[in-house]
């Protein structure tokens, strides 16, 4: 996004699917991941408050926060799924050293409270 950025870990926790799904903002930016050979499936979520500044800045725009968040529009979302397969890409090339693992995007949605 040709801009910086300075990230830091916050916190590690487990908690259930169903204690994650009820932690997300609805509508959201929400991404399921398969890690083959492993069993089960990863789970991303990016909040509207990170998702319209990304796709604003993606855009040509200076990355504003938006003042009132929205669902997003299907062009959106296909940014999004665009930003979410280079994630994937370099989580493999990441852990290529660690592990073999063949990250996926398999599903993307706006509304993960239906992906129970």
């Amino acid at each position: 996004m040709r801009t910086v950025v300075e990230i830091s870990l916050e916190n590690i926790g487990q908690i259930s699917y169903a204690e994650f799904l009820n932690t997300v903002s609805d509508p959201t930016c929400y991404a399921a991941i398969s890690l083959k050979p492993l069993d089960g499936m990863a789970a991303i979520e990016i909040s509207p408050a990170l998702v319209f500044p990304m796709i604003d800045r993606l855009l040509g725009g200076s990355g504003q926060q938006m003042a009132n968040p929205r669902p997003m529009t299907e062009i959106e979302q296909s940014i999004m799924q665009n930003v979410l397969k280079l994630l994937v890409d370099n989580l493999k090339e990441s852990w290529r050293p660690v592990y073999a693992i063949e990250f996926a995007l398999t599903a993307t949605e706006t509304h993960p409270t239906w992906c129970r």
